[in-house]
């Protein structure tokens, strides 16, 4: 079987994106998973803000708010914008309003 120059450059130019992606996994992606983490004492946290926009997301808002709201982060606020909702979203954020989040 003869190859002709067409395929010869195709055949060339995957080996050639093999070696890069190769490459990059062997060497550039293993060394970001070697890097250690430190852990960052609470005083030199920043403070954070999440900022969630709302439009008609009244059941996801019920589902995954209380999550937010109780994560380990220690200074941090949550806005929460309503986008014109029409499904409840404001009486969702009303009643989370009343139990003190």
């Amino acid at each position: 079987m003869e190859l002709n120059i067409i395929e010869i450059c195709l055949l060339g130019a995957l080996t050639f994106c093999f070696l890069v992606q190769l490459y990059f996994s062997l060497f550039v992606h293993l060394k970001l998973g070697l890097v250690k983490i430190d852990q960052v004492s609470e005083q030199a946290s920043n403070p954070l803000s999440v900022i969630i926009c709302a439009r008609n997301e009244a059941e996801n808002l019920k589902k995954y708010l209380p999550s937010i709201l109780h994560q380990d982060y220690p200074n941090f606020e949550i806005i929460v914008v309503n986008d014109r909702s029409w499904d409840g979203t404001a009486d969702v954020l009303e009643e989370f309003e009343k139990k003190g989040y």
